[in-house]
């Protein structure tokens, strides 16, 4: 990223679709969460990144640019910055449809592209075993020519946010623990008490 003179390499740079904050409760100190991820080359940034590229400055209607290809990106929210014990951690949050913008890549059709991760606010009382029941028909009306030509299997599973840190093997980009650690040092704890008892 860039600004002037100004530059960083900026390691919590995600893509993020316009109904982000519909799902995560990120507040925003300036901006209108329903707006401010729908328009291509717009972002929303932390507090403390406004403050590391613009100062005091108001950054909102500003832009910066993305340095591999020097395109502007507009701020378009200022959010608080995320909490550390956050499994998400980002500092700059730019459109999803930045990239079919710029790059002219349909990315929202590519059911073949797993670089994205996905989540999805089920209404009160869903039944998920019975929503991924339909995904292999989902994927068969999309991609089914694709995948009889290609001789691949592509298969969709839901997880509960709750299993994501401690339960999950999908940990790209994220920081996760371990069910089996936690199982590990509370014996070790037990033991210890024991002893010292």
């Amino acid at each position: 990223m860039r600004k002037d003179d100004i530059k960083f390499q900026e390691s919590r740079f995600f893509l993020a679709d316009s109904t982000l904050f519909n799902i995560f409760d990120f507040p925003l100190i300036a901006g209108n969460p329903k707006t401010a991820l729908v328009e291509p080359l717009s972002m929303v940034i932390s507090k403390s990144s406004a403050k590391k590229y613009f100062g005091n400055e108001n950054p909102m209607g500003k832009s910066l640019l993305i340095t591999d290809r020097s395109f502007p990106v507009k701020i378009t929210g200022i959010m608080m910055d995320m909490p550390e014990n956050s499994q998400f951690k980002a500092d700059m949050l730019a459109s999803m449809s930045t990239m079919s913008h710029t790059f002219k890549d349909t990315l929202e059709n590519q059911l073949s592209n797993f670089g994205v991760i996905t989540y999805l606010l089920l209404k009160p009382n869903t039944n998920s075993a019975s929503l991924e029941a339909k995904f292999p028909g989902f994927l068969k009306t999309r991609v089914g020519e694709m995948m009889y030509k290609q001789k691949m299997q592509y298969n969709l599973a839901l997880e509960p946010f709750r299993d994501v840190y401690l339960r999950s093997d999908r940990t790209e980009g994220f920081e996760t623990g371990n069910i089996n650690n936690v199982y590990i040092f509370s014996i070790i704890a037990i033991f210890v008490l024991l002893v010292a008892y």
